[in-house]
């Protein structure tokens, strides 16, 4: 079995699609029975966050504030949780492969670990959160959505 093979992946997640919220709401955990209205709103606050960031995107390009939300049409939106328990032999284990989110932006909620990552200049770099915080939100932009210079590309994992 060649070392590739023995790596493992170790984590738990839970995925949701979350826009729009009443298309998929319902195929959410009914458990905790509070969990599909907590994070119902969760999302919804998130989106229009995005929202907000995609019309200062556009405007700082010299575009009407709408116009990227506009271009992407019937958007979607989905909610990754990942958990990374304890493990026995974590030489053998990686988080997630490095890999370009689909998406336009990602907003990441990230808490005292150093578990983002960035490819530069070939290497894999630790995106260091923000000390003294609960949490730290970091806004990354997909190159598959908004590339504009091939040199200045980034990965994440």
């Amino acid at each position: 079995m060649s070392e590739l093979r023995k790596i493992a992946s170790w984590r738990d997640y839970l995925r949701l699609h979350c826009h729009p919220l009443e298309d998929y709401i319902h195929e959410w955990p009914a458990n905790p029975p509070s969990f599909r209205e907590d994070v119902g709103e969760y999302c919804k606050e998130v989106r229009g966050l995005a929202v907000r960031l995609l019309q200062g995107i556009s405007e700082s390009l010299g575009l009407e504030g709408d116009y990227i939300n506009k271009a992407l049409t019937k958007n979607g939106q989905h909610m990754a949780i990942n958990y990374y328990p304890p493990c026995p032999q974590p030489e053998l284990t990686y988080g997630l492969p490095g890999h370009a989110d689909p998406n336009v932006v990602t907003l990441l909620l990230q808490d005292d670990v150093e578990g983002l990552q960035v490819l530069k200049g070939g290497k894999w770099v630790a995106v260091k959160p923000i000390p003294h915080t609960s949490s730290s939100t970091s806004v990354t932009k997909s190159r598959s959505e908004l590339e504009t210079d091939n040199d200045n590309s980034q990965d994440f994992r």
